[in-house]
């Protein structure tokens, strides 16, 4: 069986080239991680920074996709995630209709952070 099935992460983007290079950085240890369940995995910017989240899709059906994943890296419920996002994804649906598009819960929102943040925190006391 075929994996036709890309992930793009979904982050706000900066003018600082370093801050998406961090981002990068993290979606490529993802990729590695994922790579028997992705044939792809890209971190793709609201604005600001480049691929674009429109940019992103168009090279996922480029190179065959038939589903792909959005997970949005954004630690809450803001105007990007609730509106701007959505409404991106939705219009690039439109264009792509024979393309699944599935929208994960954004980062922020998994009961994960919870543990990270609690074990972050529990360092400070060591």
């Amino acid at each position: 069986m075929t994996n036709n099935h890309t992930l793009l992460i979904i982050a706000h983007g900066s003018r600082k080239a370093s801050s998406n290079d961090e981002v990068i950085a993290v979606v490529s240890k993802v990729k590695e991680r994922l790579k028997e369940n992705y044939f792809s995995v890209d971190a793709v910017f609201l604005e600001l920074a480049t691929p674009s989240i429109e940019d992103g899709i168009k090279s996922s059906v480029a190179k065959g996709a038939t589903t792909i994943v959005f997970l949005p890296y954004f630690l809450s419920v803001g105007r990007h995630v609730s509106s701007d996002i959505p409404e991106i994804i939705k219009n690039q649906q439109e264009l792509y209709p024979d393309i699944t598009f599935r929208v994960l819960h954004h980062l922020g929102s998994e009961e994960g952070i919870l543990s990270l943040l609690s074990d972050m925190a529990l360092e400070g006391l060591e």
